[in-house]
């Protein structure tokens, strides 16, 4: 008769319970006390008599989403979860243990199934009983939202079982404790770590290319950082007594049939796991030649980025940077190569012709995919997005400008391959002139916001000598002639919406008196609107430059004095003259805004208005950058 095939061990499962209790017991205290004790703490108090029910429930609602906000952390998640996945495991770590367990009557995936549920329940018993407990406690406090504990259910139960499935993979992979926790943690960021090599290689080998933090594609698989991002609370903008809400169950279904397969690829390779390889750093004989390789390709771009960064930064603006990180990442990656082998073998003679072998072709590709970048045979330097795909452009020069409209995002087209077609003109410009004085240059980003949501991310020194401002068909004077709009200034300033925004009291100029000592003038709302008017002929002139370009000109042509102007934008509006990098700052209609108008001896129209109000007059006037300069370093002199 044939025997009957079980998948579940009630000895075992209770031996887990007992055995490991600690970690259960804590994670149950650590849920009581974010959905049970905070929120208790924190709402007893609102009971004023003066707020109406609504804004009680409501302020009760934002105090318990603070201890929720907390709970579904994915750094608390995650740390339980391997260290239960462990916990239940830690048999197969020593080969006393090992040869135990698997000699008792019982089948691998009897053994398998039995352990995975009880480690994983560790955690979400606590969580369910949490979760009917705060039901309680919420009524009983007038709060009948228990949508925020479903969702609080749904998420911290979708995290657990990623978690803890990762976890169990990874105690599979290791032989020890130790390895398991390294393998946790270098998945969770594997992903994050060849994306920042990939991206440093290429801030440095290719031109204008600038450095993305942000992942364009993937950003899924670093999944820590992702939960991290993306499941949280949100609270509403503005004075309205709206509810938060909770984002992010949506984004763990896919990380949900991630876990049903590691758990399933976890059993595959229990079933297979030699019971000799306990205590070894890794279980799986053909990952460790996986290891070396990945291990040693990070390391090396890390030291690679280090040393050039850290040491001859300047080479990368000179195009001189390949030789330098090619003998970074062969040295780093030799290191690295044998010291992953020898912590794999636990030992250090680990030097023999098969792996002296794999060392040499190692460095022989790495050799080969940096020559590559180097010479740009991809064209990655020239990969420009197509005009269709654009939904608009940040570019920023001497000021910043969003470009929305398909001619003039064109024109940024042209004038981005102008610039690439230069490249070698200017890094031989930088190679006679950087670290100098009369090295004259600025820094224009381009930062390209497609319809999809991703973006292109580009920075490029441009050197403003006269020569390259008044030659025809170049680069510089191409970028030139874009920055001279009025529109743009005008939005620069005043948000693109600056033919509706309202003046405010509060605008002033900043004027130097005989002492060379600053003084505020208030200005009127009137006169604030001639002033604007009058700075807007100046623009519409075309001779306006908010950095004169050259050292030299800027100090001689710039005034140290600054025309202020108070203004209350139209809701909606962006506002550009405190962005920074490409994070949009739009308008809520509510606040006014503080523009500060850098004047130059081309402002004639605003320079004379300022005149005529007598704001400006012989004992306060308008200094240049040279002037007070000097007399400041005269000052410091007689000191």
């Amino acid at each position: 008769m044939r025997s009957k095939i079980s998948f579940f061990n009630k000895t075992i499962f209770w031996k887990n319970i007992t055995h490991f209790w600690p970690i259960w017991v804590i994670y149950s205290m650590v849920c009581f006390w974010c959905m049970l004790g905070y929120f208790f703490l924190n709402t007893r108090n609102y009971n004023d008599a003066s707020m109406t029910s609504t804004e009680q429930t409501y302020l009760k609602i934002v105090r318990a989403l603070d201890g929720i906000e907390f709970s579904i952390n994915p750094w608390i998640v995650f740390a339980f979860s391997i260290v239960s996945a462990i916990a239940v495991f830690s048999y197969l770590y020593t080969s006393r243990t090992a040869n135990m367990m698997h000699a008792l009557p019982v089948r691998r995936e009897e053994l398998f199934v039995t352990n995975y549920l009880s480690g994983i329940l560790f955690m979400l018993v606590p969580q369910v009983l949490t979760f009917l407990l705060a039901i309680f406690v919420w009524f009983a406090n007038g709060m009948n939202q228990l949508e925020y504990l479903l969702q609080w259910l749904g998420i911290v139960t979708g995290e657990t079982f990623f978690a803890y499935s990762l976890g169990v993979f990874c105690v599979m992979l290791a032989g020890n404790r130790i390895a398991a926790v390294m393998y946790f943690a270098v998945i969770n960021y594997f992903y994050h770590g060849f994306w920042s090599v990939w991206n440093m290689v290429r801030k440095t080998l290719l031109y204008g290319f600038m450095q993305n933090t942000e992942m364009t594609y993937g950003a899924g698989l670093v999944p820590m950082e992702y939960f991290r991002k993306n499941v949280r609370i949100v609270h509403s903008e503005g004075n309205q007594v709206e509810l938060p809400t909770i984002e992010g169950l949506g984004c763990l279904k896919w990380h949900a049939m991630a876990a049903l397969v590691l758990a399933i690829l976890a059993l595959a390779i229990y079933r297979k796991r030699q019971l000799e390889c306990a205590s070894d750093m890794i279980a799986i004989s053909w990952i460790k030649p996986v290891a070396r390789w990945v291990g040693a390709v990070l390391c090396a771009g890390l030291i690679g980025e280090l040393i050039q960064s850290t040491f001859v930064s300047g080479k990368a603006l000179l195009g001189e940077a390949f030789p330098v990180l090619l003998l970074c990442w062969n040295l780093g990656g030799l290191l690295s190569f044998f010291g992953i082998e020898m912590m794999i073998e636990k030992r250090f003679m680990v030097f023999h012709k098969r792996i002296l072998a794999e060392c040499g072709m190692f460095l022989v590709l790495v050799t080969a995919f940096l020559g590559c970048m180097e010479m740009d045979v991809f064209q990655l330097e020239k990969k420009l997005p197509d005009v269709e795909k654009i939904e608009k452009v940040y570019v920023q020069g001497s000021y910043g400008r969003y470009i929305t409209e398909p001619e003039e995002i064109k024109e940024n087209i042209a004038l981005h391959k102008k610039i690439v077609e230069s490249k070698e003109e200017y890094q031989q410009y930088f190679k006679k002139y950087y670290g100098k004085k009369e090295c004259n240059y600025m820094t224009v980003d381009m930062i390209y916001v497609m319809k999809n949501g991703k973006k292109q991310r580009w920075s490029y020194n441009l050197p403003v000598e006269k020569y390259y401002l008044n030659e025809e068909g170049s680069a510089v004077k191409e970028l030139m002639r874009q920055e001279s709009d009025m529109e743009d200034y005008m939005a620069y300033y005043f948000t693109e919406q600056y033919s509706n925004i309202r003046l405010q009291d509060g605008s002033s100029m900043d004027r130097v008196n005989e002492d060379y000592n600053f003084e505020s003038v208030d200005i009127s709302k009137e006169k604030a609107d001639k002033l604007v008017k009058a700075f807007q002929k100046d623009l519409a002139s075309g001779n306006y430059r908010i950095y004169p370009y050259g050292t030299k000109e800027r100090v001689e042509n710039t005034f140290v004095n600054t025309l202020t102007i108070c203004y209350l934008p139209p809701k909606g509006a962006q506002i550009l003259f405190y962005m920074e990098d490409d994070r949009e700052n739009i308008s809520e209609g509510i606040y006014p805004e503080y523009s500060g108008i850098i004047l130059t001896k081309d402002c004639k129209n605003t320079i004379a208005m300022l005149e005529e109000m007598g704001i400006i007059d012989k004992e306060h006037r308008l200094v240049t950058e040279k002037e007070y300069n000097a007399v400041f370093e005269e000052n410091i002199n007689i000191d």
